[in-house]
């Protein structure tokens, strides 16, 4: 299983490699780190703000954004690579083939779910983006954003059923990580429109300074997100003819 399992990520890094544009969708979290790293401070500078409170709020608020779109990338990458790639098939015993769907999306949601993880953490340590937070906090904030991945993943997935669909809901998808500044920046009532999006649920776990508070909205990030996927898993396979 562990074999045919990385058959299959080796395969998809293959089919990233070969197509530009999905290769610079891979190494974003890079292009989002040398810029809160390199380029923000400067472009701050230029902005002249005296206000050491002031440029940390949006700063965080920046930083927290751009991380937060690297699982939306991620879920959006591994969902085109899931409708529009042709399965492996050949005559070795661990090759994938097309009456497989179950497996082949079980498989790139879990690549999705720790890939993202994987990546996030180190983003998040170097660019510490909450300094008021600690590196539990860091881990619990990788964690939520690991789900979104495979939330945006079948979301996309379960809709996009042609290219044209595809591209649509991945608009529509936006919407979910808007959000994340939205919901930082506004108060109510109006950031009573932003409930649906788990991703509003994690910045505030992310940011918010007591414990507390910060499982509660993360778990109510986790409930919309594990509910909303368990739909959109149920709705794909049933579409797929498969049961």
């Amino acid at each position: 299983m562990k074999v045919r399992i990385m058959k299959l990520f080796i395969s998809d890094i293959r089919f990233i490699a070969r197509r530009p544009l999905l290769l610079t969708a891979l190494f974003s979290p890079v292009i989002i780190s040398l810029f809160l790293l390199s380029l923000f401070p400067h472009i701050s500078g230029l902005a002249r703000y005296e206000d050491a409170f002031s440029w940390s709020r949006y700063y965080s608020v920046i930083a927290v954004t751009l991380i937060s779109a690297i699982p939306c990338i991620y879920g959006l990458l591994f969902s085109f690579i899931h409708l529009y790639k042709l399965p492996l098939a050949d005559n070795n015993k661990n090759a994938i083939s097309a009456g497989e769907p179950k497996w082949l999306l079980k498989s790139r949601i879990a690549a999705v779910t720790f890939l993202t993880f994987g990546i996030v953490l180190p983003v998040i340590f170097l660019t510490n983006p909450v300094d008021t937070e600690g590196w539990v906090r860091s881990i619990y904030a990788a964690f939520l954003l690991a789900i979104m991945a495979p939330f945006i993943f079948l979301f996309t997935a379960c809709f996009g059923c042609n290219r044209k669909k595809w591209k649509l809901y991945s608009l529509i998808s936006l919407t979910f990580l808007i959000t994340v500044p939205t919901g930082l920046l506004v108060h109510h009532p109006w950031n009573y429109l932003e409930f649906f999006s788990p991703f509003y649920w994690l910045s505030w776990a992310w940011v918010i300074g007591l414990p507390a508070e910060s499982l509660m909205y993360g778990s109510i990030s986790l409930a919309i997100a594990v509910v909303s996927m368990l739909f959109f898993y149920r709705s794909f396979l049933r579409y797929s003819g498969r049961v």
